[in-house]
């Protein structure tokens, strides 16, 4: 149960707001924050099926007639779905918090079941939290098949040398032959170069200007969806700070996705079965791939601020160059990795 809810400055001007209280008055606009309040305490999933438009209005604090404010929420589209399966419009962005604090809840039971009888039993008196985290597993690789498979440590901080073929218009320099660059796993399973992020090629489906000569074996990037990418984002971690889409598809967040997005389209594994394959070929497998990329950052204690020790991160965040080479690197993931980062 969450203890309280976001509600956004602007709510009083919003022209739904304004549209709900010229109906019923100004006092509906005290109606709906009482509504919000008691979805988050006690739907904070924002789901209100099962409700009838009565027990709406009662947790609503309405007074007024009978089903006139569950008509005016749902016309003005406060309120989503039909009778008996009403859900508030757009919850899991407006209050992500509240949405998640179930699925928190059910996480610190299963893990205090874990600590005195093992994760079997744990997953037998919680099973709502073992079936979101069976279908993580099956979404993400699994915590120890993502650790390094060379552990020696890079003396520098910068990225890997870049992979072949070089994302950038020119290639890179070829790495030296010692010492060994150490192997940064991706959320696919093998082993894969950390992604650059300056010049990324085939941007949203634009090829690259070459030279004259030369021959593009660059393979053509679909357009980046981001509005999927954002689904997939807030259905995976619903406990982090979900943006505004409006302002986010034209700001520095959306442009730094793009790139990602542009780097998985075209890398490929470096190790494993799938050596030489590119990690994603259609839209639907580089959605796939950013699922177990956000499912993978759900299991960082630090990353989700279940540590306690940072606020900081969201999907801006998590797309910036520097950011998500140190997540796919598992700098962000064991308690003493964390630490360093605190």
């Amino acid at each position: 149960m969450a203890t309280d809810a976001r509600i956004s400055t602007g709510l009083p001007g919003h022209p739904k707001a304004k549209k709900l209280m010229r109906r019923l008055g100004q006092a509906a606009g005290w109606n709906l924050v009482c509504l919000i309040l008691w979805t988050a305490a006690n739907r904070s999933d924002g789901d209100l099926s099962g409700m009838s438009d009565e027990d709406i209005e009662l947790a609503a604090e309405w007074q007024g007639e009978e089903g006139q404010l569950v008509e005016a929420l749902a016309a003005v589209r406060f309120l989503d779905g039909t009778d008996g399966a009403y859900t508030l419009h757009d919850w899991h962005e407006h209050n992500p918090w509240a949405a998640g604090a179930d699925m928190r809840s059910a996480k610190a039971r299963w893990n205090a079941a874990k600590r005195h009888h093992g994760a079997a039993e744990a997953d037998r008196l919680v099973p709502e939290y073992a079936a979101s985290r069976n279908a993580a597993s099956n979404a993400a690789v699994d915590a120890t098949s993502m650790l390094p498979a060379c552990t020696q440590q890079a003396s520098s901080n910068a990225p890997s040398p870049s992979p072949s073929p070089s994302p950038s218009p020119s290639p890179s320099p070829s790495p030296s032959p010692s010492p060994s660059p150490p192997v940064i796993p991706d959320p696919i399973g093998s082993s894969s170069a950390s992604p650059p992020g300056d010049v990324q090629p085939g941007l949203d489906g634009i090829e690259p200007v070459l030279g004259e000569g030369e021959q593009s074996k660059i393979p053509k990037v679909p357009p980046c969806p981001i509005e999927r990418l954002l689904d997939v984002y807030a259905e995976a971690l619903p406990m982090l700070p979900q943006p505004r889409r409006s302002l986010f598809r034209d700001g520095e967040g959306a442009t730094a996705l793009r790139h990602r997005w542009a780097w998985v389209m075209t890398e490929k594994h470096e190790n494993g079965d799938r050596k030489g394959q590119r990690l994603a070929v259609t839209v639907d497998e580089g959605i796939a791939w950013f699922a177990r990329y956000f499912a993978y950052v759900e299991q960082s204690d630090f990353l989700t601020g279940r540590s306690g020790k940072f606020r900081g991160c969201d999907i801006a965040w998590l797309v910036k160059k520097a950011n998500f080479t140190k997540v796919i690197q598992t700098n962000y993931h064991g308690e003493q990795r964390e630490a360093e980062h605190a």
